[in-house]
């Protein structure tokens, strides 16, 4: 099963990052037919991707994360501003601005033992983000650049980082659906 590790804002930061891809579809409506919306109500930070994990590994992933935050403390983030990946512009998200030492220092926490166990081989930077839209071809993303510029101080809210999820993911033909297979909570 498709796995990764990631933190769940709270609802009102899912309700603003409604509110932005709203007003982005609107912006973006007979531009761009390329473009793919996560729907808000599966927005979340992600930890680390772990791609396929065969179903008798998922309890091993399970205990190595609930050991790895087990003693941690909930903290806070700010969700401000935006930014995109790649030359293209090929997605699209709102950024952790306060709180992103803290997310990299859970990604570490939680990484590193995934590692050691040959789950998780973390390749680069960690960038803590929720992704608002992605494109789907190579097409230069123009006009996510400058709605990129417009909106990088767009304010999203601050939430308590309070709990780390497990997550399968299935490709289906609307998207890829999420479960949280298992949540820890941090003290």
């Amino acid at each position: 099963m498709r796995t990764f590790i990631a933190v769940v804002p709270e609802k009102q930061i899912i309700k603003k990052l409604d509110d932005v891809q709203k007003q982005l579809r609107l912006e973006m409506a007979g531009h761009r037919k390329d473009t793919s919306w996560p729907r808000p109500e599966q927005a979340h930070i992600t930890l680390a991707f772990l791609g396929d994990v065969p179903e008798e590994k998922l309890e091993s992933v399970c205990g190595t994360v609930e050991n790895a935050v087990r003693g941690l403390r909930s903290f806070m983030i700010n969700v401000q501003g935006t930014g995109f990946f790649g030359k293209n512009a090929h997605t699209f998200f709102a950024t952790v601005t306060e709180g992103a030492g803290e997310l990299g220092k859970l990604r570490w926490k939680v990484s590193e033992p995934l590692a050691k166990k040959e789950f998780f081989a973390p390749s680069k930077k960690f960038e803590p983000h929720i992704t608002l839209l992605r494109l789907k071809s190579a097409k230069p993303g123009r006009l996510v650049k400058n709605i990129n510029y417009s909106m990088s101080r767009q304010p999203f809210g601050k939430t308590r980082v309070q709990s780390v999820c497990v997550f399968t993911s299935e490709l289906t033909k609307t998207g890829p659906e999420y479960t949280c297979i298992a949540e820890y909570f941090l003290d």
